[in-house]
């Protein structure tokens, strides 16, 4: 993603950019990167708690200052939306994978109130929780399997290019978000069958983002609703002029720790997107 580092390499000329390039700062941005993942371990073992800044900080050996700056470098988003992305993911695994209700599943996660945790979870997913829970899953490969098509001759000319690791034989799902991460339903979305050119609906003036998954063809297509082991990749800021989104490249690469979950139920937008 563009606005998560990957690696230590990656994130490399960011730090440097703002501490110097002496070596002594390789060991700085290595201790960084490991305070981070640690409160990443903590957030996803304790996400049920009230995890204020301070205690994360604490979790870090760190000022709150200084690790809300550092986190938001090495993750892209602060602590407070990484801990709520926590949350839902584990509020969408609940809900595609037990039947405990709405109620349940809402006070299970952390949070006190049905009503804000059904707002919150609909706008950064995309759909409602009693959606995602209806959604027919045995259904939906039929269903996206019938997109490459529709795909590839939607009108607009190709400008988005998705390349992917060796060996990779699969759907590539793209979709354009108006924010780095993506969240709630994007403002375009169209799959293809494998990687390479994209067509994408006409979407307004506007500066975006572009985020793909990608589903080898072992891969029931319900595993795209969770997520956590999907190919995925990203670039932008991206701006789309006279409904068309300027030429761009995507490359699939496998999860990184540090990567805030994908919350974004592309199939079933998608699935309704055919429905409609």
């Amino acid at each position: 993603m563009s606005h998560t580092a990957t690696s230590d390499t990656a994130l490399a000329p960011l730090v440097e950019a703002h501490w110097g390039s002496s070596g002594a700062r390789v060991g700085t941005l290595q201790s960084r990167r490991e305070a981070v993942d640690r409160v990443i371990r903590t957030l996803r073992e304790r996400y049920r708690e009230p995890l204020t800044l301070d205690a994360m900080a604490r979790v870090a050996f760190s000022s709150p200052y200084h690790f809300n700056r550092v986190f938001r470098q090495i993750t892209g988003v602060s602590p407070g939306q990484y801990l709520a992305a926590v949350r839902l993911e584990a509020a969408k695994r609940l809900l595609l994978t037990t039947h405990l209700s709405v109620t349940a599943i809402c006070y299970e996660i952390g949070y006190n109130s049905v009503g804000s945790f059904t707002t919150l979870f609909t706008a950064l997913v995309g759909v409602s929780p009693h959606r995602l829970r209806r959604l027919d899953r045995n259904a939906l490969g039929g269903v996206l399997r019938s997109l490459p098509q529709a795909a590839r001759a939607a009108s607009g000319r190709e400008t988005l290019r998705v390349e992917a690791p060796p060996g990779f034989d699969g759907q590539v799902f793209v979709g354009l978000f108006p924010t780095a991460i993506p969240r709630g339903r994007p403002l375009a979305c169209a799959v293809a069958d494998g990687p390479g050119g994209v067509q994408l609906p006409p979407v307004a003036d506007r500066s975006c983002y572009a985020f793909a998954l990608g589903l080898g063809r072992d891969r029931h297509p319900a595993d795209l609703l969770l997520c956590s082991d999907t190919l995925r990749g990203s670039t932008g800021p991206l701006h789309a002029r006279a409904g068309e989104v300027e030429p761009a490249v995507l490359t699939l690469r496998p999860p990184d720790p540090a990567d805030p979950p994908l919350l974004v139920a592309l199939p079933c937008l998608l699935a309704e997107h055919a429905a409609g």
